[in-house]
């Protein structure tokens, strides 16, 4: 299928959605679109809405930014020693079982009440993905192209400029999608404990009044917050590793 026809047939599935839920009575529960729509005008004039979306995007951002800097970091120890690589690899397996929702308790017991826990959070959430797509990438490596740099006069600097990132590169990207989405889906859940702002302490205060169309409106915008950011994964991944957007479906 060509990357217009999937962009279309996407834009045909929201918009069904779309205009059957336009047509639902609605109920207390489950409210109708155009009083979610109302309700978000007013979210959006006080300013509310907007604030909470960039509060999340902030702790998603620099909760990803500290696990990739963990990740390499363990890529780095892979790099230079292959024992020591493998040793944080089965840590690695250990943990990475357990959600990163679970972690919210201990992050607050450590960090406080804040933005710290919930980046953390993340932070835990982005490094399993990220370190397993850079071990991969790492291990693929091969050990002819790293020999032919060094007998062209490369030093370690150059090899790891000109062999090494370009063969870990596409997997780093993909694993920064991935790390990307686990954190968006973790943010949210632990804004519900220890925050005072942001999507999900959205979700939280408005569900405990049963104020249903405002819960719908932040589910709504997680979604299409989510959405947008994986699009824009997609896309830079297309960029720069010149892969169709539609082999990737």
């Amino acid at each position: 299928m060509s990357e217009r026809r999937l962009v279309a047939w996407s834009l045909f599935g929201i918009v069904l959605l779309f205009a059957a839920w336009s047509v639902w009575p609605g109920n207390i529960l489950f409210p109708g679109l155009p009083a979610i729509m109302g309700k978000s005008v007013q979210f959006l004039q006080n300013g509310t809405l907007i604030k909470d979306a960039l509060s999340s995007l902030y702790r998603v951002s620099a909760g990803v930014i500290v696990g990739a800097g963990i990740a390499i970091c363990f890529a780095a120890a892979l790099y230079i020693s292959r024992p020591v690589g493998f040793a944080i690899l089965g840590i690695t397996e250990l943990i990475r079982p357990v959600p990163p929702i679970a972690w919210t308790p201990v992050a607050i017991l450590f960090l406080g009440i804040g933005n710290a826990p919930a980046v953390a959070v993340v932070a835990v959430g982005a490094v399993a993905p990220l370190w397993l797509s850079l071990h991969a990438g790492l291990v693929q490596v091969r050990e002819e192209h790293i020999k032919a740099a060094r007998s062209l006069g490369a030093n370690s600097i150059a090899v790891v400029q000109r062999v090494v990132v370009p063969s870990v590169l596409p997997h780093f990207i993909s694993g920064m999608r991935l790390a990307v989405g686990i954190g968006w889906f973790s943010v949210v859940a632990a804004e519900m404990m220890g925050v005072s702002s942001g999507l999900g302490h959205g979700i939280l205060l408005h569900s405990q009044n049963v104020e249903m169309e405002a819960v719908f409106v932040y589910l709504i915008t997680i979604g299409c917050v989510g959405a947008a950011i994986n699009i824009a994964f997609f896309h830079l991944e297309a960029r720069l590793i010149r892969v169709p957007l539609a082999s990737r479906v």
